[in-house]
């Protein structure tokens, strides 16, 4: 009731929190459940779903450096190479081939 009666009261509305409770029931809403995931419980969820990405660089033989752009699957924590170019990925002109 209080976020309610607070976002009222930022537009000059004054409700008490009865008003507030008794307009939702006539309403059909009633409280907001409680409860719910944890914090670790929603991250566990969340991982299935979010990618992080990175570079990294592999020096080779005839000293050319190479420039690698990753992705890894938080959930299984698969990498996958998304291509690999002896540019630097700052330039524009910097091809990125994608490689299976």
């Amino acid at each position: 009731m209080c976020r309610i009666q607070g976002e009222l009261r930022k537009l000059g509305i004054r409700f008490s929190a009865t008003s507030v409770r008794r307009v939702l029931r006539r309403s059909g809403l009633g409280p907001a459940p409680r409860g719910g995931p944890t914090w670790a419980e929603f991250l566990r969820y969340q991982a299935h779903s979010v990618l992080a990405t990175g570079f990294f660089t592999v020096d080779t033989v005839s000293l050319k450096q190479l420039y690698v752009l990753f992705v890894i699957e938080l959930s299984t924590r698969q990498v996958h190479i998304l291509g690999v170019t002896d540019l630097r990925p700052v330039h524009s002109s910097a091809r990125w081939p994608v490689t299976s």
